[in-house]
């Protein structure tokens, strides 16, 4: 679309500058240098450019929907006009009939599709209609003749043929003709013209088409009921209305134009005159008539009156004004969408493009492209494609869609959509194509931003651990430089404490509860740095990953009223500190939410290995949750421990039902290259 190229083009002029500026392609060291804020950025700009293809593919959809549609109503008024369409060739050979048409000439379409129209007239009428077929093909003007149409059955219609030469979408000439069933119009004329007065009133009464009778002097000497009904006036009114009087009920656009036309008829002696035009009903709405005039000359060929059998033509207008309008929705929808119809016929392989079709292979000015030079286009790998689906619709009606590439007149290599649908019934395998190149760029576009995402989500997670690294190494300095430190002087301070009790306790009596009291407060202390360093750091995380979950498990039994256990150790592997810290402050961060959140009685810890992966498990018999409630609330905890088992190369999997408890379950490689490989 004009608004979806420039999108699409845009994103691939920025992903290469995304690639330079946001640092894709950054090391876990690189990355140290980077902050927080970078990093949030570069991942909104590439939501950005993820929502904008998105944009673009929607719509693309609507513009689908709307070519699909549009066809659909084209079809639909073709086949459903009030009038016979029939498109010939130049040698009278049937392309196209509506159903009208097919109906008039008695038999399926499928069966007209092919067959030569002059046969289904007598040898006289078939003369009247090569000859207007001549004429069509040699002015370029619409020609008008009446002629008797055989139907299979043996049956006669007679109609009105209207025939005007055109191009073929091939290029070839052809010649449009619309049919219009006069049968009956025919018969009263008939009546009229033998002066049976009786009979040509019983059945101009009880038609469905108005007639009205013209004297020499231009005034209404006769109206049928039907006549009366078309504009809504009464039979009085219509009688005895002036010449002027009906020129001021023509449309202004119509009236000069048709005057001069009948005038010009009279003066030359033409026996009759097909016309149609716009008049002003009662009750001021138009309406279009289409009249057929039979003028009547004496044996000096003086003119004596007309008969003329009127039409409301005003549904076969609008629905002709409506398939100009489909036909126009849909050439414009072609355009918007890239999309370009065609159709072969089964029998003589002739096909048919749409415009659509010459943008698409960049064919400007050319005015006829078969079926063997469109395929040429195609590139060698999808030409081969293309020649056996086309093949496979034709011989055996299967139907096909398939994306291939061409390269275009002018050079450029362009993917299309290709589709193909037989249809038995009418001889026909039709379809479309359409110009996909702006979406495979698109799609590439969106797989490299996803690579990109991908790649950023990675060097997040791996600045994220190599934080928690740096943290847990602050962490554990801290803790030793308090214990160590701080510890010491507290020691000593105590020491001195017991020396001066010794000393001068024995010697001053109230010195003694001073220095014991002194003495107590420094042992709180050096219990209060115990537990900050433990907090900081476990000392037993220096004794490896099973004694500090089992001094976790004593640790969070003996402070609060839940039982913890640790179960499935074999003592059988060793594990990286960076690892085996991530696992603890996983089960430590399971503990404080069972402790907040679960109500439990029981938390069981399960630690084993599976073959290179340590495998974990901590559940608890509590309350319970649900997990998509809690990831919509957008909590931390959970998404902490995720991020922290993905950083590492392994998996985690929450297992929750409200009231059945909750499982916290990942597995993690051992080994560092073996998490490396995996993330």
């Amino acid at each position: 679309s004009k608004t979806a190229q420039p999108l699409a083009f845009r994103l691939l002029k920025r992903t290469p500058m995304m690639a330079n500026d946001q640092g894709y392609g950054l090391t876990t060291n690189d990355l140290a240098g980077q902050s927080s804020q970078a990093l949030r950025e570069a991942l909104e700009n590439l939501r950005v450019h993820q929502i904008e293809l998105e944009m673009q593919n929607d719509e693309l959809g609507r513009t689908q929907a709307v070519v699909e549609t549009a066809e659909a109503q084209y079809f639909d008024f073709y086949d459903l006009a009030p009038v016979g369409y029939v498109t010939v060739s130049d040698k009278s050979l049937i392309l196209q009939v509506n159903l009208t048409a097919a109906t008039l000439l008695g038999l399926p379409r499928a069966d007209l599709i092919g067959k030569a129209l002059p046969g289904f007239m007598p040898v006289a009428d078939a003369n009247r209609y090569y000859l207007l077929c001549r004429q069509a093909l040699a002015t370029a003007r619409a020609q008008s003749c009446d002629l008797c149409l055989q139907q299979f059955n043996s049956d006669v219609v007679w109609v009105n043929l209207q025939g005007i030469a055109a191009t073929g979408e091939d290029g070839t000439a052809v010649i449009r003709l619309v049919l219009t069933d006069i049968t009956q119009r025919l018969q009263l004329e008939h009546a009229a013209k033998e002066s049976n007065d009786e009979k040509f009133r019983l059945l101009a009464d009880n038609t469905s088409d108005g007639i009205v009778i013209f004297g020499a002097d231009s005034r209404i000497q006769y109206v049928s009921p039907a006549y009366v009904k078309q504009l809504g006036y009464s039979e009085a009114e219509e009688v005895y209305r002036s010449p002027d009087q009906i020129y001021a009920l023509i449309h202004p656009e119509d009236r000069d134009a048709l005057f001069a036309q009948i005038e010009q008829a009279i003066k030359s002696n033409a026996s009759d005159l097909l016309y149609s035009y716009r008049i002003r009903h009662r009750l001021g709405h138009t309406i279009w008539r289409e009249d057929h005039a039979r003028f009547q000359y004496d044996k000096a060929g003086i003119y004596v009156g007309t008969c003329v059998v009127a039409r409301d033509i005003t549904e076969r207008k609008q629905a002709e004004e409506t398939l100009r309008h489909t036909q126009a929705l849909l050439a414009e929808a072609e355009k918007i969408g890239q999309v370009g119809g065609w159709e072969v016929d089964i029998q003589t392989l002739q096909v048919t493009w749409t415009e659509g079709v010459y943008d698409i292979y960049e064919l400007y000015g050319v005015d006829r492209l078969t079926l063997n030079e469109s395929i040429k286009y195609y590139t060698s790998a999808s030409k081969p494609i293309i020649e056996q689906a086309v093949q496979r619709a034709i011989e055996q009606g299967e139907p096909f869609d398939l994306e291939l590439e061409i390269i275009s007149a002018k050079g450029n290599r362009r993917s299309v959509h290709a589709v193909g649908k037989p249809d038995r019934a009418r001889g026909k395998v039709s379809g479309f194509f359409q110009n996909i190149t702006e979406n495979k760029r698109a799609e590439v576009a969106m797989q490299e931003m996803n690579r990109n995402l991908i790649e950023s989500r990675q060097q997040l997670r791996n600045l994220v651990a190599l934080n928690e690294t740096n943290l847990e190494k602050e962490k554990r300095h801290i803790a030793r430089e308090v214990h160590d430190e701080l510890g010491q002087i507290l020691t000593a301070l105590r020491m001195d404490l017991s020396l001066a009790i010794i000393r001068h306790a024995g010697h001053v009596p109230d010195l003694l509860a001073a220095l014991n009291g002194m003495k107590m407060k420094v042992d709180r202390a050096v219990e209060g740095v115990r537990n900050v360093a433990n907090s900081l750091r476990p000392a037993a995380l220096d004794m490896g990953l099973v004694v500090a979950l089992e001094w976790l498990c004593r640790e969070f039994t003996r402070h609060g009223a839940v039982k913890c256990a640790l179960y499935g150790f074999d003592g059988k592997f060793e594990i990286d500190d960076a690892r085996a810290v991530v696992i603890f402050r996983i089960v430590q961060e399971a503990l404080n939410n069972v402790q907040k959140y679960a109500q439990a009685s029981q938390v069981n810890i399960t630690l084993e290995r599976r073959a290179a992966e340590l495998g974990l498990e901590v559940r608890d018999n509590g309350l319970g949750f649900d997990p998509v409630a809690v990831a919509q609330q957008g909590t931390l905890g959970l998404l902490g421990m995720r991020e922290r088992v993905i950083a590492l190369g392994g998996r985690v999997e929450v297992v929750s039902t409200p009231g059945q408890g909750t499982a916290i379950e990942l597995v993690i490689p051992i080994v560092a290259e073996a998490a490396e490989a995996l993330a």
